[in-house]
């Protein structure tokens, strides 16, 4: 042990000694995997390689415990076990920056202690391995990730307790379920997102039921599946740069308005399903395809889509309160039952590049009577729609830019006014109903 602990005393000198060398050569000579991507130690990260190797061997032990660890091809140290009742991780090991924390290194340890004031990992730190501290029992009133973290793994902190997390200026990648959790009725209360970010994986922070309010920069361009679902979110600002919301990526929070920059290309399926105090959202100017169920069962009163809209995805709009819905030029096929079950449904708008319109979508909607095209009614001839929907076409006034298309005046003007009526209240009738009238010729 004394051996051990003199050996180790010379190997920190020196490199105390390489260190401060280091420190005033030419920029173009730094310490470690730093130099090869030319970027050196802060000086805070510097401090604190410094000040791990000054201690002895038994404050080390004190402090770390004794992580196991591998020696990396440029030459920093990644932690594959450690003992987190002793935190936060080290700078340094016998020497040697500490740039990584590998998979499970810290999985399942612990005794659900509290770590009270702010537990910051060192700015040595580059990457977090999957599952690295997942089911770890303890609860951290503020995690900072440091500012050298770029990468956090899927899972890295699945299920741990933290109250405030602060993502370094250096993260760039959020892993599935990082942050996420198992069950409900969690601690996280805030999330500074830091300033590079760009991605948020799959149910990254699920289940975290009491973050009501988030602020996304502008660096983020795609958010995972499911990753805020469930997360409690009444507020979310969106950066200048988003491009992509992946399914269910809000589903069930309790989220009453948004506006979406006008980067953002898609809203994925089931985006905002369930969102039960939603009333409004300004769509931008840039997103072009709405999923499948994206928008279904929110109170929304009103929409609005942009000329950018080519694709409105199946049930998009299902069951909600709009009362308008105006598509855009820019629509082009309309997904089945886009619109059914909105029972306070008047008008609909759409522009002349709509060609396709799906099976029942506007099933359910017993108030929907006229609708504007903006092409002209020969125009209004060529879009193909689904029999069923078809049908309830027919029952309507077609606004178009030459005058009303009548569907029952295009092909039956022979017919009488009662006759008419009389077409018109057949094709006015559900499946249900037709059959028990005329049963199923």
């Amino acid at each position: 042990m004394k051996t051990k602990s003199r050996i180790r005393r010379y190997v920190s000198v020196i490199l105390c000694l390489l260190l401060t060398v280091l420190t005033i050569l030419p920029s173009g000579s730094v310490l470690s995997a730093r130099a090869e991507e030319g970027r050196p130690l802060s000086d805070a990260a510097l401090a604190a390689v410094q000040a791990d190797n000054a201690l002895s061997e038994e404050e080390y032990e004190r402090k770390y415990g004794s992580p196991s660890w591998e020696l990396l091809p440029d030459g920093t140290a990644r932690i594959t076990w450690g003992d987190l009742a002793r935190l936060p991780v080290p700078a340094a090991i016998d020497g040697i920056v500490v740039s990584s924390v590998g998979s499970e290194a810290y999985h399942n340890d612990g005794d659900n202690n509290n770590y009270e004031g702010t537990l910051r990992f060192p700015d040595t730190l580059r990457e977090i391995g999957a599952s690295a501290f997942d089911y770890y029992g303890i609860t951290v009133d503020t995690f900072e990730t440091g500012d050298g973290v770029e990468i956090i793994g899927a899972s890295a902190f699945y299920n741990l307790k933290i109250e405030n997390l602060v993502l370094g200026s250096s993260v760039v990648s959020v892993g599935d379920g990082a942050f996420g959790h198992e069950y409900s009725d969690q601690t996280l209360l805030s999330v500074d997102f830091g300033t590079s970010v760009q991605t948020i994986g799959a149910n990254a922070f699920k289940n975290n039921d009491r973050l009501i309010e988030i602020v996304l920069r502008d660096s983020l361009t795609e958010i995972g599946e499911g990753a805020f679902q469930c997360a409690g979110l009444k507020y979310v600002t969106f950066g200048k740069g988003l491009k992509t919301i992946g399914k269910s990526a809000f589903s069930g929070d309790p989220i009453e308005s948004i506006a979406f920059p006008d980067s953002l290309e898609t809203v994925g399926e089931s985006a905002f399903y369930k969102c039960q105090k939603l009333t409004a959202v300004d769509f931008g100017k840039g997103v072009q395809t709405v999923g499948a169920s994206a928008f279904a069962e929110t109170p929304l009163k009103k929409i609005a889509l942009p000329d950018s809209v080519r694709t409105v995805g199946n049930e998009a709009f299902r069951k909600t309160f709009i009362v308008s819905a105006a598509l855009g030029d820019g629509v082009e096929a309309i997904g089945d039952k886009a619109f059914a079950d909105n029972s306070e449904l008047t008008e609909v708008r759409v522009g002349k590049s709509l060609k396709t319109v799906g099976s029942a979508v506007f099933a359910g909607c017993p108030k929907l009577k006229d609708l504007y095209y903006a092409g002209t009614k020969d125009e209004w001839s060529r879009v193909r729609a689904d029999d069923d929907t078809a049908l309830k076409l027919k029952s309507m006034n077609i606004h178009c830019a030459d005058g009303v298309y009548n569907y029952y005046e295009q092909i039956t003007p022979q017919l009488s006014e009662a006759e008419l009526a009389a077409v018109k209240a057949d094709n006015a009738l559900s499946e249900e109903e037709y059959e028990r009238k005329y049963g199923s010729p």
